[in-house]
This record gives structure tokens, sequence and C-alpha cells, in this order.
């Protein structure tokens, strides 16, 4: 998996915690990435761009953490990966000879494809195919 699908599946986790475990509060970074087997500073870098965004809202302080920044049903895959990739600097370079250029125009239409079906994929949409976990007590 790339780091937006890791981010994907981060939210989708916070998802769950807010829906499971109703008193829990925000999510912390740290939780999520030995969770994830991530890398803590990798996810804060990320999360960083998606609070930005207002996918993710942050709260400081001991019992801080990440939470939703929209509802989950409102909340496609497509908007965090639009988010996390004009954070970068994913320009395609000028193609000299025609093999290049079909390649390149083959792979912009496959992610030109994928682009739309991310936009009708919410994170309740995944958030369904993850069991209901009961919070420890």
């Amino acid at each position: 998996m790339d780091h937006k699908q890791y981010a994907v599946a981060a939210i989708v986790e916070i998802a769950r915690v807010e829906r499971d475990e109703k008193s829990a509060g925000p999510v912390g970074a740290k939780s999520l990435s030995v969770r994830l087997g991530l890398a803590p500073r990798g996810l804060e870098l990320q999360f960083q761009i998606l609070r930005s965004a207002g996918i993710l809202k942050s709260v400081r302080g001991p019992f801080g953490g990440y939470a939703l920044g929209k509802p989950a049903k409102s909340l496609t895959v497509h908007a965090i990966y639009t988010a996390l990739k004009q954070a970068q600097d994913d320009e395609i370079p000028e193609a000299d000879l025609p093999e290049v250029a079909a390649v390149f125009a083959t792979f912009q239409h496959a992610a030109n494809a994928a682009e739309t079906y991310l936009s009708r994929v919410t994170i309740a949409d995944l958030l369904e195919k993850v069991p209901v976990q009961k919070a420890a007590a």
C-alpha cells in the first residue's frame, strides 16, 4: 500500500473508533501508527495535510488526537486522495517519444477512472466492511 492508502485506512480506523467506542474521544496518531504498522511521523505529516483540508480535526492535550472533520457518509476516498496528491509534486514529465507518451496517456486514463470510482466510495462505505469491535472494559 502507498501512503495515501494507509491514510485512508487510518481514517477508517478513526471512524471505527467513533462508531464502536462512543466515549473514546479523539484517536492518537501513535496508537493509529502502531495498529497500522506505520512510522508515527509519516502519519502525522499526512494528518497535517488532511487537517488543513478539513478532512480531519485535531485536539491538543494529553487526551488529544484526531477525529473526522466531516461525517463518514460525506467523506469520500477521492477527497482524501486529492488532498494528499495536491500536497505532492506529481507532475507528469514531457514525453519526447510517442511510446512514452502512449504509456503516460494510458496511466492517466486509468487514474481518471480510479478517481471517478473513488469519488463514489465514502468512509462510511468502507466502515460497513469493518466488524464492530467492543471497547475494552
